[in-house]
C-alpha cells in the first residue's frame, strides 16, 4: 500500500496506528473525526498530507517527518487534544487553517518555514507561546485571532501584518 485515499478511515474507532514506510500519500480527511485516535506514527516516505487529514481527531502529539514540506489546509483543524507538534526542518509552508481550533499550547516554527497561510492558529485557545521563523515576512489575516497568546516576539523579517492578526487575543499582553 502506497496511498490512503480520501476519507479511508474517517470516523473509525482507530486508537493508534503506525504507517509503514511504503505509504507516500494520505488523502483528504483520511483520519478525519477519528475521535479515538490518540497516536500515529507517520511513514518516513510520506510526501503529502491531504486537506483536513486529521481534522477533528483526538491526536495528542505528532512528529512530522523530514519527507513532508508542507502542511495543507485544515490538516489539524479542531484537533482539540493536540498539544504538541514537532515540525521538521524541511517544512516550508503551513497552509490556511492548518492548526485552527487545535489544542496546541506552544509551537516552534523552524527557519525553513517561509509561508504561513491565513487563520493558521485561529481559535487555538490554549496556545500561549509561538516561536516564529526568521524567514517569515508576512503574518496573514486572522493568523492568531482568538488564540490564547500572552506575548510574542516578531522577528525583524516581518514586513507586513494582515488584518485581524491579533483580533480577540484577550490574553495578549506584549509584542
Amino acid at each position: 500500500i502506497t496511498t490512503l485515499r480520501d476519507l479511508a478511515f474517517r470516523r473509525s474507532g482507530l486508537r493508534s496506528i503506525v504507517l509503514p514506510d511504503s505509504i507516500t500519500y494520505l488523502g483528504d480527511a483520511v483520519f478525519g473525526d477519528c475521535l479515538q485516535l490518540e497516536s500515529i506514527t507517520l511513514s518516513n516516505s510520506l510526501t503529502a498530507l491531504g486537506d483536513h487529514t486529521f481534522a477533528g481527531s483526538s491526536l495528542r502529539s505528532i512528529v512530522i517527518p523530514d519527507s513532508i514540506t508542507s502542511i495543507e489546509f485544515g490538516v489539524f483543524m479542531n484537533c482539540k487534544q493536540l498539544e504538541s507538534v514537532t515540525l521538521s526542518n524541511s517544512i516550508t509552508t503551513l497552509g490556511n487553517s492548518s492548526f485552527r481550533g487545535s489544542g496546541l499550547r506552544s509551537i516552534v516554527l523552524p527557519d525553513s518555514i517561509t509561508s504561513l497561510g491565513k487563520e493558521v492558529f485561529r481559535d487555538c485557545k490554549q496556545l500561549d507561546s509561538v516561536t516564529l521563523s526568521n524567514s517569515i515576512t508576512t503574518l496573514e489575516h486572522h493568523i492568531f485571532s482568538g488564540s490564547g497568546l500572552r506575548s510574542i516576539v516578531l522577528p525583524d523579517s516581518i514586513t507586513s501584518l494582515g488584518s485581524f492578526v491579533f483580533y480577540q487575543c484577550k490574553q495578549l499582553e506584549s509584542i
